[in-house]
């Protein structure tokens, strides 16, 4: 789908829209003086035409549709509300919208106006069904709402606003939902009086936490639901910053890192850090997962120097504001090992890798999920450095303690089998890394998806694994596959992206050597 700017229309065209939705409504001369006042704004042409044509008690005429816009009791939704907005544009479409919520209030659905008000304070992007299934249901309940919304006005609500085209059904990728148009939205949203904000924003707010996956999720489907519901926690932090849904902001954000789309993370992470910066200040411990985040997905997205200066800066706010052994300060620890890690500084990296490791060791346990994931990017490094006795001890210690204390498809321990079958590759142990490899790559597969970052890792282990066992054909067809791949996850300019084209390059020029 291809979005194309509108600009305002031309006087004549915009009154034959009018005509063309409203034909029995006036001639060509009342259309143009509608048109005009309505600036000539397509929502707004829209939104007039379809009113005009979905009359069921009265039959206004456009003349008579021109003084009701006139009127200043139709410029605003919440009466009394001394409004956010304030552009032409909100103002005109304002006044459009109102006529026809007062006009599904007079047909016996004011809660009309209390969905769209609800759907103001989401994104102009489409709203899943889905969201509002579980009110429809009895199962979320939405508290406060002015007029009230209970469970079985919803979908006459919704028809109501679908029916004068205050908003429309869409389908993305399979799922249904509902969508209107941002103008209109800001309009909305700026009418809401200030004593009722927060109480909308509430209801926006459980709307969304119940939508939301389950944590630690990262299929593809989860990715796909995310990919929708992303925006309008961004959108509701952007008009009602509050701990409330600075808290949901910062969730979604990990929850789009954990799935596996560190594009989309590190695209929000500014925003996220920026608005709960602005409502909890910047040494709250949720503005520091939100930079953490940040950091992660500059790590992730192939940005190695900028994720270890951001590691750092939080890794000091940290240790100061929480102590040296507090759980965040030792997950700093980690995320600056791991950028260390890919910037060849190895030995900093194994330090402080085994910072964190002992400090989790000693607050959470032996084989707490933690301590694991973090022993794991301690097993990748000890290859690096040569240390061949300390990974042959820890290696097969790791795996079997990650299968005991998580089971066998628990994400931390496809990555502790995936870092020992990468650590036998790089000592040349390339018999024993072949079945482990392969192993990873189906789990991986299975688990998360083709296209997962993680997944496409273990594709390029496999194939230098089979270039390392002679198998050059094969390993040059594995590799060429992974490269278009990777640059279409992670980007052509990814550094992963460029390993790949080049490993494909110096094995094609062994073939022909």
């Amino acid at each position: 789908m291809r979005r194309h700017a509108l600009g305002v229309l031309p006087l004549e065209e915009a009154a034959q829209v009018l005509c063309d939705l409203a034909p029995d409504a006036g001639d060509l001369e009342s259309a143009r003086k509608v048109a005009e006042r309505l600036g000539r704004l397509p929502l707004a042409l829209t939104l007039a035409g379809s009113h005009l044509a979905h009359q069921l008690l009265e039959s206004w005429s456009m003349d008579e549709y021109d003084r009701k816009l006139g009127e200043e009791s139709t410029a605003i939704v919440d009466r009394g509300a001394a409004g956010h907005g304030g552009s032409q544009s909100r103002q005109l479409v304002g006044r459009t919208w109102q006529l026809s919520l007062d006009a599904l209030a007079e047909q016996g659905l004011p809660e009309a106006t209390t969905l769209l008000r609800l759907l103001s304070f989401l994104a102009a992007d489409p709203v899943p069904l889905s969201v509002l299934v579980p009110v429809a249901r009895g199962e979320v309940t939405l508290d406060g709402l002015e007029p009230a919304l209970p469970a079985e006005r919803l979908e006459p609500a919704l028809k109501g606003l679908i029916d004068h085209s205050l908003a429309e059904l869409v389908s993305v990728d399979g799922a249904r939902c509902v969508r209107a148009h941002g103008v209109l939205l800001d309009s909305v949203a700026g009418g809401v009086r200030e004593d009722r904000r927060a109480i909308v924003a509430d209801a926006a707010a459980s709307l969304l936490e119940a939508a939301l996956p389950e944590e630690g999720s990262d299929s593809p489907e989860t990715r796909s639901r995310l990919a929708l519901l992303a925006p309008h926690a961004t959108r509701l932090l952007a008009v009602a910053a509050d701990e409330r849904t600075a808290t949901l902001g910062v969730r979604v954000l990990r929850q789009v890192y954990e799935s596996g789309d560190y594009a989309a993370a590190l695209a929000l992470a500014p925003g996220v850090v920026e608005s709960v910066g602005r409502v909890l200040g910047a040494d709250h411990r949720l503005v520091l997962d939100a930079r953490h985040l940040r950091g992660t997905a500059l790590f992730r997205m192939g940005r190695f120097a900028e994720a270890e200066a951001s590691h750092r800066e939080v890794l000091e706010r940290r240790e100061t504001l929480l102590g040296a052994d507090d759980v965040d300060t030792l997950h700093s620890c980690a995320a600056l090992s791991q950028s260390l890690d890919l910037l060849d500084r190895d030995d900093e990296a194994e330090s402080w890798g085994r910072r964190a490791l002992d400090g989790y060791r000693r607050t959470l346990g032996e084989e707490s999920a933690e301590v694991l994931f973090i022993w794991c990017g301690l097993i990748e490094i000890l290859p690096q450095l040569g240390k061949e006795r300390e990974f042959a001890e820890e290696g097969p210690a790791l795996v079997e303690a990650c299968e005991r204390a998580l089971g066998p498809d628990h994400p931390t321990t496809v990555l502790a089998r995936h870092d020992y079958a990468g650590g036998l590759f790089q000592f040349g142990r390339h018999e024993e890394a072949e079945p482990l490899a392969r192993r990873v790559l189906a789990d991986r597969t299975r688990l998360q998806g083709p296209e997962h970052p993680l997944t496409l890792s273990a594709t390029s282990l496999t194939a230098r694994v089979a270039h390392g066992l002679g198998r050059i054909d094969e390993a040059i067809r594995i590799m060429k596959e992974l490269s278009e791949r990777r640059a279409r996850v992670l980007g052509h300019e990814h550094p992963f992206a460029a390993h790949d084209r080049a490993w494909v390059a110096t094995w094609q020029a062994e073939g022909r050597g």
